[in-house]
């Protein structure tokens, strides 16, 4: 009777430490088959530095406080130079900046040639006019911040 008591209790240790290895085998292939798949797995490094044709000129109106809008012209040129030009409505005034620009990720910093900056985002065909903490313009006037990019005969 002890025999065969001492034989079933070898029997279950067995069977239980061939089902923890198993778990364990399962566990490990799970494991191998989550790192063969990070490791295929290609990481988007797409943005606006890398990805998108950014030069050209860009128009559009943003509002102003004392006259119906100011039309804004803005070329991006490839050496990393920029000219904003920006004509107020129903008034005799023009003005223009120069400076150069820098891109990462998908911010543009304008900075003129007095170190004043400006931020837009990069975007498919447009850019966006940002605010000073990099943050995107909010409220009823916001889609009136957008350049958009001008199409070339060619294009």
């Amino acid at each position: 009777m002890k025999k065969q008591i001492y034989t079933i209790v070898c029997l279950c240790l067995s069977l239980t430490m061939l089902s923890c290895n198993g778990n364990k085998q399962k566990e490990n292939g799970l494991a191998a088959e989550q790192n063969a798949k990070n490791a295929t797995e290609v990481v988007d490094m797409h943005n606006a530095e890398n990805s998108l044709d950014y030069w050209g000129t860009y128009v559009g109106t943003f509002p102003a406080a004392d006259c119906p809008g100011i039309d804004m012209t803005l070329v991006i040129n490839k050496d990393k130079s920029y000219i904003w030009d920006y004509k107020y409505l129903e008034r005799d005034a023009t003005f223009q900046g120069k400076g150069t620009y820098t891109v990462e990720g998908n911010i543009m910093t304008l900075t003129d040639k007095d170190g004043q900056v400006s931020y837009f985002k990069v975007e498919e065909g447009q850019i966006r006019k940002l605010d000073n903490e990099k943050k995107q313009i909010t409220g009823d006037l916001a889609d009136m911040f957008i350049l958009k990019m001008k199409q070339t005969a060619a294009e």
